[in-house]
């Protein structure tokens, strides 16, 4: 048996190796600069694992070997544990009554918010249209539990896959009742959750209705930023925000302190036909983030080997090669 456990172990050795190898000799290129310094962290980690291996399985004692072969079996437990409580989540889930927070609590107090909220899950739009006729003064008003009911539509719509342009037409049919975005915190946040999937009909619905174009997440992220690397319609919604007058030079500050710009943004996740646009509508193709990364270098990374994707197509690379040397 610790034969069969000391080559299992000298086995998962030379892997790591080859795997730490390939990353020291192949750096990362593109990304944001967060993304980039997972790749240092990776080699540091793996060279120590490496090492500890090593000498566990080259001590002379029988629990040396034990122990490395533990640590290597340590990623499959964890993946096994994980799959585990993946499944019993779901299950809680599926068991639990729609309409129902997890703490057993329902979605509103209040009974006719509730059963608006039910509706718009549903993708009801009659229903809703019928609840809203019948509403209270106060349907659109903050619920006991804290919560706006036009809040909790915009939530629903901004990334459905069931039903989604029922959904936002039922987005729509509250406005058209008198709901205001006055109500959902001055408008500050409404937006933030179709941009960031993405969402260009419901972007454009909550702009026209007061939304703050340029609102920023809880980690102080704008919206255009968001916009960018969403994965609906992420052209349309950057072209909604530019068109409400979002300033396509717009930066960032992220939380390793490296300020970039959204251009850069674009480049850094590949989405070519947004760096076109956002350089189009004005933003400074020769702008340096704080790290030192252009736009440009950015470009040449990505040449040799793209191919175009659902987002860019070589068409849009090539006619930001020429918009990046004006």
């Amino acid at each position: 048996m610790l034969k069969v456990i000391s080559v299992i172990n000298w086995l998962a050795i030379v892997l790591l190796a080859i795997l730490v190898c390939y990353s020291l000799l192949s750096p990362t290129k593109g990304g944001d600069a967060a993304t980039r310094g997972l790749q240092p962290a990776f080699n540091v980690l793996g060279l120590g694992l490496l090492a500890v291996l090593i000498l566990l399985n080259l001590l002379p004692y029988n629990w040396t070997k034990y122990a490395a072969f533990a640590i290597v079996l340590l990623p499959a437990g964890i993946y096994a544990l994980d799959a585990v409580y993946g499944k019993v989540k779901s299950w809680q889930a599926a068991s639990r009554p729609v309409g129902f927070n997890s703490d057993g609590t329902p979605w509103f107090q209040d009974a006719q918010r509730q059963n608006l909220a039910l509706a718009i899950f549903d993708g009801d739009l009659q229903q809703v249209k019928t609840i809203l006729a019948q509403g209270k003064p106060d349907l659109f008003q903050k619920d006991a539990r804290g919560g706006f009911i036009l809040e909790f539509a915009i939530s629903e719509a901004a990334s459905a896959t069931y039903k989604p342009e029922e959904k936002l037409r039922c987005v729509r049919a509250m406005f058209d009742a008198g709901a205001k975005l006055a109500g959902e915190k001055d408008g500050d946040s409404a937006i933030i959750a179709p941009a960031f999937s993405g969402n260009a009909e419901l972007v454009k619905l909550l702009l026209e209705h007061g939304a703050d174009p340029n609102a920023k997440n809880n980690m102080g992220s704008p919206a255009l930023f968001e916009a960018i690397i969403s994965y609906q319609k992420p052209y349309e919604t950057v072209q909604a925000l530019l068109d409400a007058g979002v300033d396509p030079n717009t930066l960032y500050t992220d939380v390793d302190s490296t300020t970039t710009s959204a251009l850069l943004r674009a480049a850094a996740a590949g989405r070519w036909k947004i760096c076109c646009l956002l350089i189009e509508r004005g933003a400074d193709a020769q702008y340096t983030a704080s790290d030192g990364r252009r736009l440009q270098g950015f470009i040449d990374e990505s040449s040799p080997y793209f191919q175009g994707d659902g987002y860019s197509t070589v068409e849009d690379l090539n006619r930001l090669k020429k918009l990046a040397t004006r």
